[in-house]
């Protein structure tokens, strides 16, 4: 835990750090924190994304009419000790994609000892691309 909030001091980030008791009374907690506060990197649980995906797919409507942008969000990283939930992170990122989230955005992490780094992409990371390669030409050219 220690690692996380040091994580965002490190990088220079503002943190914002919610409560598990606040999360568990409203799991909406997040998701508008996330809107308000136009954040671009976040740490979530496998708990907190369960809680986000029932609260997205009750009130996808309300959600809507309250103006909740994801949209700012660039890496959504969901912390696990255990292998990755594909089928909740997949249900997450479609009912969010309608908040604006891109799906590009969300990665699992493994643990505390996962170097952050490694998981959190830069400003700078560009998309994929697709590379055309003669095959003539390499093998005149080797």
């Amino acid at each position: 835990f220690v690692l996380w909030c040091l994580a965002g001091v490190y990088a220079g980030h503002h943190s914002i750090l919610v409560p598990p008791s606040e999360l568990e009374a409203s799991p909406s907690l997040w998701l508008q924190a996330v809107s308000q506060y136009k954040v671009r990197d976040s740490f979530m649980s496998y708990t907190v994304l369960e809680q986000c995906t029932k609260e997205l797919a009750n009130n996808m409507a309300n959600l809507k009419l309250k103006g909740l942008d994801l949209g700012s969000i660039r890496t959504c990283l969901v912390v696990a000790e255990e292998r990755p939930k594909t089928s909740l992170i997949n249900t997450f990122s479609t009912l969010a994609s309608e908040l604006g989230l891109p799906s590009e955005c969300i990665s699992t992490t493994f643990g505390c000892r996962a170097n952050i780094g490694v998981c959190c992409r830069g400003a700078s990371h560009a998309p994929p691309t697709t590379t055309n390669i003669d095959l003539g030409l390499r093998r005149a050219n080797c």
